[in-house]
């Protein structure tokens, strides 16, 4: 059990109006086993439009945060990559010495790559969109996470993922309803990936957060379309069942946004999300020493912050998220706390 956390420091990361995009969204963030911190997130050329232009950019910090080194993950154009190009959901994991990257484009095909080098530089993508294609599920829209993704304590590499099988509402967008979520995974450190599981049991499930419990199984968390504005919550054995059933948990209230989860060493949960039945305002953590049963509020992180997304250290805790003015995105934010 975590007794309470700390703010060290709070950080604009980006500002709206402040550099080349309209909009700045979709935060993903890890501290790798060296200390270096790995920042993610889309950078939209149009406001308030999951379909505009969007670039993946990836940053990375050496120094706790002080100082960035920015990248463009792009597609090659083998692939069909193109200027223009709508680039989503990048979610990384920290693999051991390796940090992986998953990232889709124009939602309907996923790709994978690796930097050996703590971020610095990064393999040429290769698609896995098949992992998705195993899922019994008719969809025309495919994403992770956002957020991270996990290494699980057998070796196994999983990222949360959801679908949908949308109306075309032009010649580019298709809804994001209906949907389910589930994860895929790796076995062999990201050569290969596949299909692990699908939740049922929420009405259009879909952007999920994970993490794994002491005892090995993976505690699914996932934002949903249900009227009773809350949070749906699903235990995997991780022993090959296909299908993981989802349940309503009363204490966590949600306007639907994404929320962030992340295992502590001690086995305790952190969960970071909009604590509101409607909009995105009262960014919390919260925390569960009993594998996802029971939650307790440890600290309000922002009046009007949602989208997080968390990485810790055992002594650290750092939070990114974005900051919502007037119903458009102004700002991420980064703040660190210390975990006492």
């Amino acid at each position: 059990m975590i007794g309470s956390l700390r703010l060290l420091w709070s950080r604009t990361f980006t500002q709206k109006g402040i550099g080349p995009f309209q909009e700045c969204r979709i935060p993903g963030i890890v501290l790798t086993g060296k200390g270096t911190l790995l920042i993610c997130y889309e950078g939209r050329m149009a406001a308030d439009d999951d379909w505009a232009n969007i670039s993946l950019i990836l940053c990375r910090s050496t120094d706790d945060g002080e100082t960035w080194q920015e990248q463009e993950i792009c597609l090659p154009a083998e692939f069909g990559g193109a200027p223009d190009d709508t680039l989503n959901n990048p979610t990384l994991i920290v693999d051991g010495d390796r940090v992986h990257l998953i990232f889709h484009w124009h939602y309907e095909h996923a790709f994978h790559c690796v930097s050996e080098n703590d971020g610095i530089s990064w393999s040429r993508p290769r698609e896995i969109t098949a992992a998705f294609r195993e899922a019994d599920y008719e969809w025309n829209v495919c994403a992770t996470g956002p957020g991270h993704g996990i290494r699980r304590r057998n070796g196994q590499l999983t990222a949360p993922i959801w679908l949908a099988n949308g109306e075309q509402v032009d010649a580019y967008r298709r809804a994001h309803k209906p949907s389910v979520a589930g994860a895929i995974s790796s076995k062999d450190g990201g050569a290969t990936w596949h299909i692990e599981c699908l939740l049922k049991g929420a009405a259009d499930a879909n952007e999920t957060c994970i993490a794994e419990l002491p005892d090995g199984r993976v505690l699914f968390n996932s934002r949903n379309r249900e009227p009773d504005r809350r949070r749906y919550l699903g235990w995997y054995q991780g022993s090959g069942e296909q299908v993981v059933e989802l349940h309503k948990a009363e204490a966590l209230v949600d306007p639907g946004c994404f929320g962030s989860m992340i295992s502590m060493p001690d086995g305790t949960v952190l969960f970071a999300n909009c604590d509101a039945e409607a909009g995105r305002i009262n960014l919390a953590i919260k925390q569960s020493t009993d594998g996802g049963l029971s939650w307790e509020k440890m600290v309000t992180v922002d009046e009007i912050g949602g989208y997080p997304d968390l990485a810790a250290d055992g002594r650290s805790l750092y939070i990114l998220y974005e900051r919502t003015v007037d119903g458009l995105i102004d700002a991420m934010i980064l703040k660190k706390y210390a975990i006492e």
